[in-house]
């Protein structure tokens, strides 16, 4: 025939399935017996511990950085119309010649207007409520500094909570890689 291989390759097929079929049941045997070892079942409750321990500390910490999400953009839009307004305003100033005065002082003049407008937001606060509050330019300007540094601590610091139950899975990790072959 034109394809003298199809009676090698069912053959093969055949055989290659009940060689897996046998090697199936014996890991799946393996694996269990594996499972049931005092060692791997005290790494296995030391993991659980951990990220028990973990789950509290992250839950807050994560209920922390979504009221920070939350007020950062409840004040993004404010923010972003004050650091334009104060930002064109500046640039107008500084291209104002040295010899004239009065149109220096009148730009200096507004912005510091622009500095102190204040701005509406309807600002976050724990327990889901909103509470409406007025920031200027310069509190909004801090606001969002202090916002993100405290963002970035509370995320370095569940990196830390995390960080016990994360060193358990790699010890499981290790323990299986050592001790159960062929993974």
């Amino acid at each position: 025939g034109l394809r003298p291989w199809r009676s090698y390759q069912s053959e093969f097929s055949r055989v290659y399935s009940s060689y897996l079929e046998k090697q199936y049941k014996q890991r799946k045997a393996d694996e269990q017996k594996f499972n049931s070892t005092p060692q791997y079942q005290k790494l296995l409750a030391n993991m659980k511990a951990a990220t028990d321990a973990a789950r509290t500390e992250g839950q807050q910490i994560a209920q922390q950085i979504d009221l920070l999400d939350r007020q950062r953009a409840a004040m993004t839009d404010a923010f972003q119309l004050a650091r334009g307004l104060v930002g064109s305003i500046t640039y107008q100033l500084e291209q104002i010649g040295e010899n004239n005065r009065s149109a220096y002082d009148s730009k200096k003049k507004d912005l510091d207007d622009a500095k102190n407008q204040t701005y509406d937001v309807a600002w976050p606060v724990e327990g889901g409520k909103i509470e409406p509050r007025k920031f200027n330019y310069d509190q909004l300007n801090n606001l969002f500094t202090s916002i993100m540094t405290s963002k970035a601590k509370l995320v370095a610091q569940r990196g830390q909570v995390d960080q016990p139950a994360e060193d358990a899975q790699d010890k499981i990790n290790r323990y299986v890689k050592e001790h159960l072959p062929g993974l």
